[in-house]
């Protein structure tokens, strides 16, 4: 459905989680400085100055914190999705196994 250009990734939004593992239930102020997404698709990688493409990190499948205010929503078909550069991703979260 989407392919992004050099190191864009597309995301889909996943609701924020309300409560910690400690039980502590998150204000909705908080939830909103970082939010959490999807990876659906990933760019090819950001072109160097040697010409050469960069290494991305995130791939479709993972799960990415990202900053409210970097990311630009897109709707398709009545179905929002964020755009962002990798490089504005906060980190890719593992979830403890």
């Amino acid at each position: 459905m989407f392919t992004p250009t050099g190191g864009n990734i597309v995301l889909k939004g996943l609701e924020p989680d309300e409560m910690t593992s400690g039980g502590v239930i998150m204000p909705e102020v908080d939830a909103e400085v970082s939010l959490k997404g999807e990876v659906i698709a990933v760019g090819p990688g950001p072109l160097l100055n040697s010409g050469n493409r960069g290494h991305m990190q995130c791939k479709v499948g993972d799960v990415v914190y990202y900053p409210k205010f970097s990311a630009k929503r897109l709707e398709v078909d009545r179905e929002e999705f964020i755009v962002c550069r990798e490089d504005e991703i906060l980190t890719i979260y593992k979830e403890k196994k």
